[in-house]
């Protein structure tokens, strides 16, 4: 029954996060990508405050059903939504001209299907990313605290890709990120508990900036009409990639050095 509500869960964000970058679209092309940064804190806020709560709420029955009580309040928001927006029609009342031209585009579009390496970079990015996120209890820190500093350096980290994008652009900010992080994992074979923490801490960080550029550039490969279908995809490849990210940890018995080499490897074949 988890794995079933799990599931539903799964739908439920994947929807949330397309409707989010595809908001993006309602600033114009000089601040869309301040804009896409600013919308991505919601996920690094949302990992400061996960480990108080866990603190406090100790049993995971009722740690679920805290945090995600409050996501039924957007339902009843997103109803006054149209009335807020004078659009008290419902999409019924479509002009069929609209319509019509929309199907002629999908059947049109349907022979010419292109698809994108970027979606293996979306794959190895979360594989990466979730990989390093679930080996937290790997450093015998206290659980709560390092998760706490995994949420805090993701908030400078995104500035970082703000500034990187800006000035550099989305490829060279995505091959830089990844470079950055998979140098940095090498040095994960370290013995002393200390300069291992913080190595991977800054890991961390460069390796949110990399998942915050391959969104953003994610969502310009695709027009407007095929975002929904291309981020979906895109974000489902990536979940293959999360799904696969616990196998990581069954690596540490073979080698101390194992670990941090697979995860430079990662990092550079998605450079490639």
């Amino acid at each position: 029954m988890f794995a079933i509500m799990r599931f539903f869960t799964g739908m439920g964000l994947t929807h949330k996060n397309l409707l989010l970058f595809i908001g993006v679209e309602w600033a114009d092309i000089a601040h869309r990508t301040i804009a896409g940064v600013i919308i991505s804190f919601d996920w690094s806020f949302s990992t400061m405050i996960l480990p108080g709560i866990a603190y406090l709420v100790n049993d995971w029955r009722p740690l679920v059903i805290t945090v995600t009580a409050p996501l039924i309040l957007p339902h009843f928001y997103l109803s006054k939504c149209a009335s807020a927006n004078n659009r008290q029609h419902n999409i019924r009342y479509i002009k069929p001209e609209v319509t019509f031209e929309y199907a002629i585009f999908k059947e049109e579009d349907r022979g010419d299907r292109k698809y994108s390496y970027l979606d293996l970079v979306r794959f190895r990015v979360a594989f990466t990313y979730y990989g390093n996120s679930l080996n937290i209890s790997g450093f015998g820190l206290n659980l709560y605290l390092t998760q706490f500093i995994y949420g805090a350096i993701e908030l400078p980290s995104k500035l970082v890709a703000y500034l990187c994008l800006d000035k550099l652009g989305r490829r060279y900010s995505q091959v830089g990120t990844l470079i950055t992080t998979g140098e940095m994992s090498l040095l994960l074979s370290l013995d002393l508990w200390l300069p291992r923490t913080v190595i991977f801490v800054q890991g961390k960080g460069f390796l949110e900036a990399s998942f915050t550029c391959v969104f953003l550039y994610n969502t310009e490969l695709y027009p407007t009409v095929l975002q929904q279908n291309g981020l979906s995809y895109s974000s489902f490849v990536g979940r293959v990639g999360v799904s696969l990210a616990p196998l990581v940890s069954l690596h540490r018995s073979c080698s101390a050095l194992w670990l941090p080499v697979q995860v430079s490897l990662r990092c550079s074949s998605a450079m490639f």
